[in-house]
């Protein structure tokens, strides 16, 4: 009854719930797509200003075109050739951005065409086509962008920008209006007389422009209605309308004293006037989309928390309704297809098993009831995982933890359990309630992808090995020469003692100067054997160091067969840092890099050969680069020098391990970086020599 009434309460509730998500996840979404909407339309705003600026330049060449044409080329000829290099450039500017932005709007790709374009300027140079069809083609274009920016300025759900964007198409045809208007009259003055339907036509469009403009004004903003008329306040706008006056009334005696370039002059004052006003517009309705765009943009993330904050109540909602019904039929056929469970009685005997858990499993319900629950315990998990498990159910606490399982055909799966008390209504433990969930896949990755990294530390091991025998054999060839003459030294002094012992010609002095020269060249001998042994022990810890003893350390056992090939060593070691890393690795990178050097210039017979070592600091950290003059790395290798295998000397020569070798002691083991580069001459630019650079952090 108890539990009927906590179901009967929370039912109600969760429809409650379910109306907030639902309208909560609407709210959510309405604000995103007004936020796209704004969005695309502020790219629709960014491809007026393009077509606009298109336009603007399209109406000058008409309105020269057009008198040009009325006059026979004796009128305008100089500013028409002006104005088609500057619309040709603005076409292409328009070109790159639809390409640049991948707009695919030019539906008639014609009319912008350079040919159909070329064949209009043509016809007017030739005087093959009349004024009015002159001005027609110029306005079939224009007319077809003016058609592009309406569609693509898409109706805002936001009422002001709206009447902006309606403000701002009427403005746009205004202007073109205007830019028609132009076009005739320059053409009318040229040739110094206009038909009957020439001045209807002129009157039309009078009449047609004041009524786009009034449209403007009457959706536009009070401060862009101010901005307007301070921006077109000028003697022009007065000039204009005397100069409308005597073409359609005046006769053709007083219509000769106006010259075309002085009505284009003005007409194109009035145009570039409003075009201050097409910026304003554009820049005024761009800034007002950014408003809006951050004002719903954070109306959309408080709405998307409070979308989540619903849906996890809802969630929880559920989940205790999931819990308090877990008896009901249906909700128990869901938990038996998919949920692993199953309970036990307190000896841990299964009393009941789901469908999901026999299915995994390999068993039937009749095999699992009544039996143990280690029938499917896998005989390879630890007991002590079992102990701590019942220690913890049995003193009413929760358990879980990954488990290994056994299946009926000898298989295995893993599970993610969680196992709890089932109590009574006082509160006493009767059993015991297992979830679970097949963890079997990411395990079994689990296992593939730590065999890999086993398998990729066993391959740089043998790698690593590997470039240290050979590193090996090319050391015992140097300790050879450095050992070649104490030896002969020795051997000189020894057959001297023995030559004087024989002629009994004994000087103490003699005897004990050559003795002392005998053990000086032995400790030498000694220590070349400490530095050989030094340097192939196995670095178990970190050493603190300092690059000048790492770079000396190395040193030490190459130097002898570098000078021996007059190779000079320049070391500017302005490094003070005190570092902790495996010193033996990192001394054999630089043996690497430096023998790699000496190879290189040996091969490419260097004059003058040198390598340069530097050390500076950098923070904590230290930086160490070893410089050639061997001519640099060829570029079509640059990519490849540190890849497994990879070399440019003979087979008998290198394995190619020893720049990948170094790249993993550097990056993998010290955690630092190795780079490489060509050493550029200031004035050629062409290689000099490589740059080894060797970055090694403090900790």
């Amino acid at each position: 009854m108890f539990k009927y009434i906590r179901i009967k309460t929370l039912l109600p509730i969760s429809l409650v719930m379910l109306m907030l998500l639902i309208y909560s996840t609407y709210l959510t979404s309405n604000k995103y797509f007004q936020y796209d909407s704004l969005n695309k339309l502020k790219n629709g705003i960014d491809l007026s200003k393009h077509l606009s600026k298109t336009i603007h330049e399209l109406q000058k060449e008409r309105g020269l075109s057009s008198a040009f044409v009325a006059s026979k080329g004796e009128k305008l000829k100089k500013a028409l050739l002006i104005q088609r290099s500057k619309t040709t450039k603005t076409i292409k500017d328009l070109k790159r951005f639809l390409n640049y932005n991948e707009i695919n709007i030019l539906k008639n790709k014609q009319l912008l065409n350079n040919d159909y374009i070329l064949a209009i300027r043509i016809n007017v140079d030739t005087f093959n086509i009349n004024t009015l069809d002159t001005i027609k083609k110029y306005s079939d274009i224009n007319n077809y962008l003016l058609k592009i920016i309406t569609e693509n300025s898409k109706i805002s759900n936001i009422q002001y920008i709206t009447k902006e964007i309606e403000a701002y198409n009427n403005f746009l045809f205004a202007k073109e209006t205007l830019g028609i208007e132009r076009a005739l009259g320059a053409a009318i003055l040229a040739n110094n007389k206009f038909l009957k339907t020439q001045r209807i036509k002129f009157l039309k469009l009078i009449t047609l422009e004041d009524i786009y403009f009034e449209k403007f004004i009457n959706f536009s903003q009070p401060k862009t209605i101010k901005f307007y008329y301070k921006t077109m306040n000028g003697d022009e706008l007065k000039i204009i309308n005397d100069i409308r006056d005597t073409i359609i009334y005046s006769k053709k005696k007083k219509l000769s004293t106006i010259t075309p370039e002085y009505w284009f002059k003005n007409l194109t004052s009035k145009m570039n006037k409003l075009q201050i006003v097409d910026n304003y517009l554009e820049n005024q309705i761009t800034q007002n989309i950014k408003t809006e765009q951050t004002k719903i943009l954070n109306q959309l993330t408080l709405s998307s928390i409070f979308n989540i904050f619903i849906i996890i109540l809802f969630i929880i909602l559920i989940n205790t309704i999931f819990k308090i019904m877990k008896q009901d039929r249906r909700a128990k056929l869901l938990f038996e297809k998919y949920v692993i469970s199953s309970t036990t009685d307190l000896k841990g005997n299964i009393t009941y098993a789901s469908e999901a858990f026999c299915k995994i499993s390999g068993f039937t319900q009749k095999e699992l009831i009544g039996k143990p629950h280690n029938i499917v315990r896998d005989p390879s998990t630890p007991r002590n995982i079992f102990k701590n498990m019942w220690q913890t159910i049995q003193n009413g606490n929760n358990w879980n933890g990954e488990i290994k399982n056994r299946k009926k055909n000898g298989g295995y799966y893993w599970v993610f359990a969680n196992i709890e008390p089932i109590l009574d209504d006082k509160s006493k433990i009767i059993g015991y309630s297992a979830v679970r969930i097949d963890i079997t896949q990411s395990k079994l990755l689990e296992e593939k992808v730590q065999k890999e990294r086993i398998k990729n530390i066993q391959k740089d091991k043998a790698m690593l090995q590997q470039s240290k025998l050979a590193q090996m054999g090319e050391m015992i060839s140097m300790i050879a020469h450095q050992w070649r003459q104490p030896l002969t030294a020795i051997s000189a002094s020894t057959n001297d003692l023995l030559l004087k012992n024989l002629l009994d010609n004994y000087n103490k002095e003699y005897y004990d100067n050559k003795l002392k020269k005998v053990g000086e060249l032995s400790q030498h001998l000694s220590k070349t054997i400490d530095d050989f042994r030094d340097f192939y022990k196995e670095d178990k810890e970190k050493q603190s160091t300092t690059s000048k003893q790492i770079i000396e350390g190395s040193l030490n056992i190459i130097i002898s067969t570098i000078k021996a090939k007059n190779i000079k060593i320049i070391q500017n070691l302005n490094s003070k840092n005190i570092i902790k890393t495996y010193v033996n690795e990192l001394r054999q990178v630089i043996l690497n890099i430096l023998k790699n050097a000496e190879d290189v210039i040996t091969e490419k017979n260097i004059k003058n050969p040198y390598i340069l070592i530097n050390t500076y600091d950098i923070n904590d950290d230290i930086c160490i680069e070893i410089i050639d003059n061997a001519g640099g790395i060829k570029e079509d290798i640059f990519d490849k020098i540190f890849d497994p295998y990879f070399t440019t000397k003979e087979k008998s020569d290198g394995t190619g391990l020893g720049l990948y070798m170094s790249k993993i002691i550097i990056e993998d083991h010290c955690n630092g970086k190795l780079d490489v580069k060509n050493d550029l001459d200031t004035i050629t630019k062409t290689p000099k020599g490589a740059i080894f650079t060797i970055y090694i952090p403090s900790d």
